[in-house]
């Protein structure tokens, strides 16, 4: 069980100060994460987590305490909420989550259009931008000048920096600072060129706690929304808080014990691990090979389901399921060479030896008895996500979400941690 049965949330509820308090590391490097509901790298993953008291927007907070009357006997949940951000919060500098980077520098001089309006530009690089992205001149720490989103020009959304052409248009402009018809000059006053900022179309949240245990079982009960584009709640977990270290030094696994893909890809759900910084010729090694793959001899190991078995009719979403990763010493050694790179996985049929993953009990085929990735590291981030793609991400290519049924919710009856035991079970 995780300290004082704080993942019993249909029985005992949320404890905030456990899950949204201070984490620390124990793990070097050691690292110490403020308060508040936010994953491991930071409040802005795809989009953002936000809503609890203390982040000043004002949001509804996404974690409610709930009897589930969309599951058989309406049990009491913990639900994690995914919701759309309203206006004008959506284009306040409050939850700006950064100014990524200079993207490209225009070809002359310009003028700064009127508040709503637009601005056609020839820039110096055309696919340094994808079209849909926030596009404007001023930077975190200075003072914004406008902001608008790159509607014509820039490159194809998901075409690889491809497709683009001149001029840019930047529509929707929202002048933070300065005057409409004040002229910019590149090199003078437009801060070093256009920049590209992300602001979150949508919050929710995401649990977090460290467990210091490098072998055990580790298992949540949890009801998902229905699969639609831009969805992403995920059960997972990361070794030693998931920041990827230098070669020689311990590379983060990440457990994805339940990770939905939504519906863009023709599948919804995965599980299996990810080595990160592992691979020479990419950023990790990943093991385990979707949702209805078989083993590598070909075979069905005894006891495992096929496949995930809704991938096909969707019923994730009208009750629960177990949803569970057994970590155990052994299992078929781990790959010295990582230059083939990811989509690998490794098995050795047995669900008692590695790395198993299983649902409602039962070993997924594909995903049994893989490598022993705990590097001899028993500090682990465990995580309940729900997270929304931003448009024209890869759980959104399409920029489909904004169509959905808003808002949208993941439910969790109970987060678990089994020790290792010698007794029979």
């Amino acid at each position: 069980m995780l300290p004082a049965n704080e993942g019993e949330f249909g029985t005992n509820g949320l404890d905030r100060s456990f899950w949204g308090g201070t984490k620390t590391r124990t793990e070097p490097p050691a690292a110490t994460w403020g308060p508040g509901f936010y994953p491991s790298w930071g409040r802005h993953q795809y989009d953002t987590f936000m809503g609890d008291s203390t982040d000043g927007t004002g949001l509804t907070d996404p974690f409610s305490i709930v009897s589930d009357a969309g599951a058989s006997g309406s049990p009491q949940a913990l639900r994690i909420s995914a919701i759309p951000i309203p206006a004008p919060l959506a284009t306040s500098l409050l939850i700006m989550q950064n100014d990524q980077y200079i993207v490209a520098s225009a070809s002359s001089s310009f003028q700064i259009p009127s508040d709503g309006g637009s601005l056609t530009v020839n820039v110096s690089n055309v696919n340094s931008a994808q079209r849909g992205w926030k596009i404007g001149i001023g930077y975190r720490g200075a003072a914004i000048t406008f902001i608008g989103t790159l509607t014509s020009g820039g490159a194809t959304p998901s075409g690889n920096g491809s497709g683009g052409s001149n001029p840019w248009t930047i529509s929707n402009i929202h002048i933070y600072s300065g005057t409409a018809g004040t002229t910019i000059t590149p090199g003078s006053n437009d801060e070093g060129g256009f920049r590209s900022y992300n602001f979150p179309q949508y919050y929710a949240g995401t649990l977090d706690a460290n467990v210091n245990q490098q072998y055990g079982f580790f298992v949540a009960r949890m009801r998902l929304p229905q699969g639609l584009p831009g969805l992403s709640p995920a059960f997972w977990m990361l070794e030693t808080g998931g920041v990827g270290t230098n070669a020689g030094q311990l590379l983060r696994s990440e457990w994805d014990i339940e990770e939905q893909f939504a519906n863009v890809y023709g599948y919804d759900l995965n599980a299996g691990n990810i080595l990160w910084n592992s691979d020479s010729s990419g950023p990790w090694y990943s093991y385990g090979c979707g949702i209805s793959c078989g083993n590598a001899s070909g075979t069905t190991a005894p006891g495992s389901t096929g496949v995930y078995p809704w991938s096909s009719t969707g019923n994730y979403n009208s009750g629960y399921h177990d949803y569970g990763v057994l970590v155990e010493p052994g299992g078929p050694p781990r790959p010295t060479n990582y230059t083939t790179g990811g989509g690998n996985f490794v098995e050795n049929n047995s669900p008692w030896k590695g790395t198993t993953f299983f649902l409602d009990g039962n070993p997924i085929r594909g995903h049994i008895g893989q490598p022993d990735l705990t590097q001899g590291s028993p500090d682990k981030e465990i995580m309940a996500m729900f997270q929304i793609a931003s448009p024209g991400t890869f759980l959104d290519v399409s920029s489909r979400a904004a169509s959905d049924p808003w808002p949208q919710s993941m439910y969790v009856q109970w987060i678990r941690a089994y020790k290792p035991t010698s007794n029979s079970c």
